[in-house]
């Protein structure tokens, strides 16, 4: 026996075209709790693929030996309108091309309409609470009119997810140790998580997420609702976090199998899968405010060196990387160095060699102390 396997038809922008997500169901539906796991939205980023591809053969033996108590929803190619873009021979995946908006952004903020549908019904009994607000997200979801294949694709992702207990969003950087971006809400509660999938860095972001990602949008929802009836006991039904599983050059089986086996202890540790959980693996890093990341953006057009690597730590100071203009017309001044601004690892950054222009991101350093350069920017600025 295996997953049940659902091939989601999305809505068409073209005459004679059409395209699907699919979604692998483990468990019976409705059974709690309940884990949704999605992987490239971004869809050249392949490390979560990956995983989840080792992780669909570790399920099935689950089935075999009778052990799933939840219900599993994977989704391991999450964007299949992006999975169609090439240009030149190269895919791309992270844009959808007809209105420019990354596929990690803008999507469906439900809690407005929600609130609506709940509204008078809500008391303070929480089990019952979180029943009627999940069947009312649910119900607005099935109402939105498929008008676009992008919209269509938000929708029915949505469709799967907003009524998880767990939503994880599997991304991949460029040259990245595994890492994770949480909302407020969700520390401590996923410190688990952290732990088992073996994450250097933990990034807590304000609960409403203004650019609106695939996580923010699912977790959001919550407080959202708790903040619109602040008389209600509303609970946090759903931690969500947005997960990238190193980088891009990491995407082998040796990889992917090891991360396939942490999430099949979160999963079991979570309840989800009968039997018990090995030890909790220590804890590799402290979670850190999105306002103590450090960002060092490229100061003039050029090609990247680095002089450290994803997961070093450094300190105020330390010589990160060079932007260099081979062209320039005195040598002495080629080299642009780029330096630390916090104490802390270095948990995600761009490629050697790889061309960039001013303001570019070219790392992320995760540490404590609140950066002033950083204070009120978007965290999303790449």
């Amino acid at each position: 026996m295996s997953a049940r396997l659902v091939q989601q038809e999305l809505a068409s922008n073209y005459i004679g075209a059409s395209k699907h997500v699919t979604f692998l169901h483990y468990g019976e539906e409705g059974a709690r709790p309940k884990i949704y796991i999605q992987a490239a939205l971004h869809a050249g980023e392949m490390t979560g693929t990956l995983a989840l591809h080792h992780l669909r053969g570790l399920l099935d033996r689950e089935v075999e030996a009778g052990t799933i108590r939840g219900e599993i929803i994977l989704a391991p190619l999450a964007n299949p309108i992006g999975l169609g873009q090439f240009s030149a021979g190269d895919q791309m995946g992270r844009f959808e091309t007809q209105s420019l908006v990354n596929f990690n952004r803008e999507h469906l903020d439900i809690s407005p309409d929600v609130a609506g549908l709940v509204a008078g019904v809500l008391g303070d009994n929480s089990a019952e609470n979180v029943r009627l607000i999940r069947a009312a997200a649910l119900s607005v979801l099935g109402e939105i009119p498929e008008t676009s294949e992008w919209l269509s694709l938000r929708k029915h992702l949505l469709l799967r997810a907003i009524d998880a207990d767990v939503c994880l969003d599997l991304h991949t950087d460029m040259e990245a140790t595994m890492f994770m971006y949480i909302n407020a809400f969700d520390w401590p509660a996923l410190e688990d998580l952290g732990r088992d999938i073996g994450c250097r860095a933990i990034v807590s972001l304000d609960p409403y997420v203004p650019s609106r990602t695939f996580a923010g949008v699912v977790g959001g929802l919550w407080p959202r609702l708790a903040a619109a009836w602040p008389a209600a006991s509303i609970p946090h039904a759903c931690q969500t976090a947005m997960i990238e599983m190193r980088g891009r050059h990491d995407c082998d089986d040796a990889h992917g199998s090891l991360d396939a086996l942490n999430l099949l202890n979160f999963l079991r540790r979570r309840g989800v899968l009968s039997g018990d959980a090995p030890p909790l693996p220590p804890s590799q890093c402290d979670c850190v405010d999105v306002e103590g990341m450090d960002v060092g953006y490229a100061p003039a057009p050029g090609f990247t060196v680095f002089h450290r690597k994803a997961g070093e730590e450094v300190t105020p100071g330390d010589h990160i990387c060079d932007v260099i203009d081979p062209t320039a017309a005195d040598f002495t001044l080629s080299r642009m160095p780029v330096y630390a601004r916090q104490t802390g690892t270095i948990y995600a950054r761009a490629l050697d060699g790889i061309v960039v222009t001013p303001g570019k991101v070219l790392f992320r350093i995760a540490g404590g102390a609140r950066l002033p350069h950083r204070l009120g920017r978007s965290w999303l600025d790449d």
